[in-house]
């Protein structure tokens, strides 16, 4: 993702968020938890992009947070096509979300 072009450009935030709460919402009534609990934090970090400024610092830690989380959602898909169950990984997923709250909460 290049933050620069695009960090505050309400559009794309306000898409992200309206599709990750939908996938959340819609996973969730279909009985997959994890798979909506994990569209629901996109959700809620790409609404919390909408209205607070994204300083350069939290960058490569937001990066990292949303590659982690798009990863997850696309390995627990292919098990729900594959298998109909979710997939157990979320280890990775908690270990981005940790460090990018250490870090936001790091700033002066």
């Amino acid at each position: 993702m290049c933050f620069k072009k695009w960090s505050r450009d309400t559009r794309i935030w306000s898409g992200l968020y309206i599709s990750a709460h939908t996938l959340s919402g819609t996973s969730a009534s279909y009985g997959f938890p994890r798979f909506s609990e994990i569209a629901g934090k996109l959700a809620h970090v790409f609404q919390y992009a909408l209205n607070a400024p994204l300083g350069s610092d939290l960058h490569g830690p937001l990066t990292e947070f949303l590659s982690d989380g798009i990863s997850l959602l696309e390995t627990d898909l292919l098990e729900i096509s594959d298998t109909g169950k979710e997939n157990a990984m979320t280890s990775l997923f908690s270990r981005s979300a940790i460090a990018l709250r250490s870090r936001r909460n790091r700033r002066p």
